[in-house]
């Protein structure tokens, strides 16, 4: 069935002020206005991206591309700016991991209270550091089912320190004699140094926000994920899970995805798509951190993956129409 979308602009009432979102109503031809929806909560993953998955030079549009996906499908979705960006209230770099997760929570009971959704069928959808907030949510909400996308599956102090880690490593391999330099004066071990008095500086303070030379650090964000690890709730969650992350995704490990099939307690299917990065779209080479900007950039207008779609489409389908769907698949 082939349907319209209507997208309106709401406000969601959330703990520290009014949050800007978008929902997306299907509408199938000659269909009652007043008729009930599934519906999926989109939650993006950290920064200060737009609803749309829009920030910093990279208008990926990740958001906006599933909300369309999910709308053919029937899916009422939601989408919303964080607290403190775009048009939502509140202060961003005094936010931290617990007010961002109270936010979410806002959005879905917004979305299972609206008139166009069946609250019991209301899925999550969370990428990246949104699949955290989705576990976290489904331990302590009732939920149809859970999409995780890139998710992480370690502790948070893991989460917060590979990817300086990969970083220092990449310069470490460097070849030439810029290698020659850094290796000659010691640069990767005095950078080491300094990561780690960095984080203990961060971890020591009480305030939201610190300085660290010009730059204003969002220190409480930093704490409460040091200190949270993902690993407790995956246990916790009860409802189908359907975890999918890309073989060439940098920001994450891939092989994240076992440990969740492991862990959670619901029904839960796993994936690895072959040449999908973090930003679940096609890309066949190897991604670096020190060029990830530029090779991000580069992908600007890049689709969703060509597998991720059917793999999306096949899940909620089996969830809305099988009574019990109790087993586990992985695909590599």
């Amino acid at each position: 069935m082939k349907y319209d979308i209507h997208e309106t602009d709401v406000t969601i009432e959330a703990p520290d002020g009014k949050l800007a979102g978008t929902i997306a109503i299907p509408v199938p031809p000659h269909s009652d206005a007043a008729a009930k929806h599934p519906a999926i909560l989109l939650i993006a993953g950290s920064g200060s991206s737009d609803r749309n998955g829009n920030s910093g030079g990279i208008d990926a549009n990740i958001y906006h591309n599933l909300s369309n996906f999910l709308i053919s499908l029937g899916f009422v979705t939601l989408r919303y700016d964080k607290r403190g960006t775009h048009k939502s209230e509140g202060d961003f770099n005094a936010a931290g991991l617990w007010d961002l997760v109270d936010d979410a929570e806002a959005c879905l009971q917004y979305l299972k209270s609206h008139p166009n959704c069946d609250p019991e069928n209301v899925f999550v959808l969370g990428h990246s550091e949104g699949a955290i907030f989705t576990a976290i949510l489904a331990s302590r909400n009732r939920i149809a089912g859970a999409i995780m996308l890139a998710g992480f599956a370690d502790t948070g102090k893991v989460m917060l320190t590979c990817q300086a880690e990969q970083v220092l490593d990449e310069l470490e391999a460097t070849k030439g004699f810029k290698g020659f330099l850094m290796r000659l004066l010691r640069l990767i071990p005095k950078a080491r140094k300094r990561n780690e008095a960095t984080i203990q500086q961060i971890l020591a303070s009480t305030e939201d926000t610190i300085k660290l030379g010009p730059a204003t650090i969002n220190a409480k964000w930093y704490r409460e994920h040091y200190a949270t690890s993902v690993l407790d709730y995956l246990p916790q969650m009860t409802c189908p899970v359907l975890a999918i992350t890309g073989d060439r995704d940098i920001q994450v490990n891939p092989q994240h995805v076992h440990i969740i099939a492991d862990l959670v307690k619901g029904p839960v299917e796993t994936h690895i798509i072959p040449e999908m990065n973090h930003l679940l779209c096609r890309y066949t080479s190897t991604h670096t951190m020190l060029k990830l900007q530029q090779e991000y950039q580069q992908l600007i207008g890049s689709p969703l993956h060509q597998e991720l779609l059917p793999l999306l489409e096949s899940w909620l389908h089996k969830q809305l129409h099988s009574e019990s769907t109790f087993e586990q698949e992985e695909t590599v």
